[in-house]
Formats: structure tokens, sequence, C-alpha cells
């Protein structure tokens, strides 16, 4: 029988959640492509592909005029339109990938990057930087005592 949990990992995973409000067809997709290749070139692997969530269609009506004609109406709508991309990022991966993302974006669409962090890479972040400030102090006392 299998086990009920995965294996843990050891890599994190970063999203980046792309929206834009602009009309143009093939924006987000020539965006993705870039960003493929951006995450690509900084080591990471992609998993699962792009995923493109339902476009948001948000609709309102306005009156044409305050005081007369009540019946005659104006509609408005807006479409957000999303794209999301998953990746694996190892501990050696450059770091500045997504500054170098979120420079190539036009002011157009918005990016937002979530950090998953798994568990155990999460304890040996905290171990290591524990034994950091262990070091660290005991070179401190060790230099303070000696000046004094």
């Amino acid at each position: 029988m299998g086990t009920r949990y995965p294996l843990a990992r050891t890599s994190r995973r970063i999203t980046y959640k792309l929206q834009t409000h602009d009309v143009r067809k093939y924006l987000l997709t020539d965006i993705v492509q870039r960003v493929r290749r951006a995450v690509t070139r900084s080591g990471g692997e992609l998993r699962g592909g792009v995923y493109a969530p339902p476009k948001q269609i948000t609709r309102w009506c306005v009156n044409r005029s305050p005081h007369v004609n009540k019946k005659s109406r104006e509609k408005f709508w807006m479409i957000t339109h999303k794209r999301v991309i998953k990746w694996d990022a190892d501990s050696k991966v450059d770091m500045d990938a997504p500054l170098v993302i979120s420079r190539m974006l036009p002011a157009s669409v918005a990016i937002r990057t979530v950090e998953d962090v798994p568990g155990l890479m999460a304890l040996k972040d905290v171990f290591q930087t524990m034994q950091n400030m262990k070091e660290s102090v005991s070179n401190g006392e060790e230099t303070e005592n000696s000046e004094k």
C-alpha cells in the first residue's frame, strides 16, 4: 500500500500570477513566453505548464442622465485576463529572476509572486541561521573580552 504523503521536497516553489485589463489578444501569451525563458535561463524547472484561470468580467450599469430618461442607461464592462506560472527553484537558482521578470513587463500587466518553502528546507534555513548567530555571538564575545 502506498504512502499517504508524497516524499518531502527540498526545493522552493515559486508562483507568478499575471493579470491585465489590456485588450490586446496575445499580450499575456508573449509575456508568459518571456517569463519561461527567464526562469529556464536562471536554472529553474517549470512544473505543470501555464494555468489560465477563467477571465473575470465585471459589469455595471449607469444612468445616462440623473434627472430624466430613467430607462436610458449605459452599460460598461471590464475584463481581467489572468495567467499563473509555477516553477521549482533550487537554492542555486539566481534570485534576481523575479527582478528581471518585473522589469520586462509593460505597465498594463500586474505580477504577484508567491513563494512556497517546504518544511524541510525551512527547517534547514532556521538551523543554519541559528548556527550563524551562535558563531557570531561566540566570536563577538571573544573579541569584546579581549579588547577590555
